[in-house]
């Protein structure tokens, strides 16, 4: 596969819902569609804009799937993966990967308000999956700071 680098313009997607409150398929296909025709170097499914604290686990898979078929060969799918609990974010980034996810964006977890030590377990138990991370490090969201010595 000859897909763009991990730089370029990143569109971070909302997941659009009908008012039943079901997911829109037709309507999220667009939404990528519209991205890869604007020349995006990749998209970001299930980041806080996509709702990843409220998306159900089978929602999720169907999103990750959706992504990933309209993304193509040619854009990077950077999927949101994280939780704040550990093995929850094993889970949705094994299931990413499956799904031919490029990357995963792992936010540090929220609420928990881990150590230094316990960030660095959650982050390196999620590395065990073998897909490349980003980390999504945002205090004011978390009220916890990865630190760079720890990062």
């Amino acid at each position: 596969m000859n897909r763009r680098p991990y730089a370029g313009t990143w569109t971070a997607l909302i997941t659009p819902f009908h008012q039943d409150g079901f997911l829109d398929e037709e309507a999220l296909r667009n939404i990528v569609r519209d991205q890869v025709s604007g020349g995006v170097t990749g998209v970001l499914p299930i980041g806080t804009t996509g709702e990843s604290p409220t998306i159900e686990h089978d929602e999720m898979r169907r999103i990750f799937e959706i992504v990933r078929e309209e993304a193509g060969d040619s854009v990077r799918v950077l999927a949101g993966t994280g939780s704040n609990c550990t093995s929850h974010a094993v889970g949705n980034t094994r299931m990413a990967k499956e799904l031919g996810a490029d990357i995963a964006l792992v936010v540090c977890p929220y609420y928990n308000k881990p150590t230094q030590e316990g960030l660095r377990r959650h982050f390196l138990a999620i590395a065990e999956v073998g897909l490349p991370i980003m980390v999504y490090n945002i205090k004011g969201r978390t009220a916890v700071n990865m630190t760079t010595d720890t990062l």
